[in-house]
């Protein structure tokens, strides 16, 4: 499906054939020259700017879109950034450059340690399978600081992607870039809905969702990313459950599918969203976000890398065995999911009643630290509280909400130890004890 026009940008750049005067942006001017007037901002580096070319001459990206890329492009090479996105000049530069990695190979498009598997296993599809309407939503956020996806609903950009720090400091997980962190950020921002907010940084929602305020959820309920989907694919999409989920995945007549699979052995994030591409011989081929061997050790048994990042496959029988759900368009036999009918939100709403507190699902950096045996930041020592601070900085800020909640409660005191690390920490410009009443 091809993106819709973009609006043509205010911006000039002056170029023309023979080096004389001539706006980009007006339908006139050549896609050479556009392409001429980029290849000189220098923005991109050389191998990169050959990816834009061959996604330009594929006709996966329009002449309206790289008017829109050209601007963007003479703006960060002059310094002044996109003020709606937010973003300065290296920022601008350096999405730009992510956008046209992530067109060109949607391999590179990954989570890392990041909670937001449904949302980049829905961008892979988007990028690899709808290249078009991937470029233009995504030059839609980086211009205007809000993009109108199929549906025509109005997406605004989630702004601290560009404070998240999401490459793991041991290196053993893929690096986000920063066009993948916002357009991955803004989606998972509207699917949280109006009523909430929902930070990158963090990888935490917290607001009214479902009629309930819930306070730090990290993950997204089916309800949620059905909204994603719907977004993405124009149509509304709900799921469909057990021996349903199953039949669709046997006809293999929709294929690629996103279908949620309970991943690890324990944990609420035993639950992961991937992409099933094909059924062949025996194997469900799949792409998954995750993008590193090293995330998914304690994955489903079978598994086997299929060359590329994330590309994989797994025996039928294993992961029939642990489908959950799939993703598909609303139909007589598919009603809409809302969020009263969405059995997971409720789950969380009853649970966050009864407890009185947050609700937090489980962070892949607090399994980590806690060598696969926790999944709640509340469940860590205080050693492995500080150790989640020191090797991810991305959580100090839940590292500070936490030890002010067990200061609040008088548990698990700081042992002497502890003390160098706490100042240590404590140190950090981004730690900032939260005030209590």
């Amino acid at each position: 499906m091809t993106a819709s026009v973009a609006e043509a940008p205010s911006a000039a750049i002056t170029t023309s054939s023979t080096g004389g005067p001539g706006t980009i942006g007006q339908q006139s001017v050549e896609t050479s020259q556009l392409l001429a007037a980029i290849e000189r901002s220098k923005v991109l580096d050389s191998a990169t700017f050959k990816q834009l070319e061959k996604l330009v001459s594929e006709g996966k990206f329009n002449k309206a879109d790289l008017a829109v890329f050209a601007k963007l492009a003479s703006n960060a090479q002059a310094g002044r950034g996109s003020p709606a996105a937010e973003m300065d000049s290296q920022q601008l530069k350096e999405a730009i450059s992510g956008l046209v990695i992530n067109a060109a190979d949607p391999n590179q498009i990954n989570q890392g340690m990041h909670a937001s598997c449904t949302a980049v296993a829905m961008m892979r599809d988007l990028a690899r399978n709808d290249t078009a309407s991937f470029i233009h939503m995504g030059l839609q956020l980086l211009e205007r600081g809000h993009m109108l996806a199929k549906n025509n609903e109005k997406v605004e950009i989630n702004t601290t992607a560009l404070k998240s720090s999401l490459e793991d400091p041991t290196r053993k997980f893929d690096k986000c870039d920063i066009f993948e962190r916002v357009f991955a950020a803004s989606l998972i921002g509207h699917a949280v809905g109006p009523g909430a907010k929902y930070d990158h940084q963090t990888g935490s929602t917290t607001g009214t969702m479902g009629g309930a305020f819930i306070n730090g959820l990290v993950g997204l309920t089916p309800s949620q990313y059905c909204r994603i989907s719907t977004l993405l694919k124009g149509e509304q999409q709900t799921v469909v459950n057990g021996d349903a989920a199953k039949e669709v995945l046997n006809k293999g007549q929709q294929l690629p599918l996103i279908v949620d699979i309970r991943w690890n052995q324990s944990g609420k994030d035993a639950n992961h969203a991937i992409l099933v591409t094909k059924i062949e011989n025996g194997r469900i081929y799949y792409e998954n976000p995750h993008g590193s061997a090293s995330l998914d050790k304690d994955g489903p048994p079978g598994r086997r890398s299929e060359g590329g990042k994330g590309l994989e496959s797994m025996p039928v029988a294993e992961f029939m065995a642990r489908v959950n759900r799939v993703v598909v368009p609303v139909s007589d036999k598919a009603p809409a999911l809302t969020a009263n009918s969405d059995e997971v939100l409720q789950g969380i709403i009853a649970s966050t009643r009864d407890g009185g507190g947050a609700t937090v699902h489980m962070d892949p950096a607090v399994h980590l630290i806690s060598g696969g045996k926790k999944n709640d930041i509340q469940d860590l020592t205080i050693k492995e509280l500080y150790d989640l601070a020191e090797q991810f900085n991305d959580k100090i800020p839940l590292v500070i909400q936490e030890r002010e909640r067990r200061k609040r409660v008088s548990i698990l005191p700081v042992e002497p130890e502890d003390l160098g690390r706490v100042a240590r920490i404590e140190g950090s410009p981004l730690f900032r004890p939260l005030k209590t009443t």
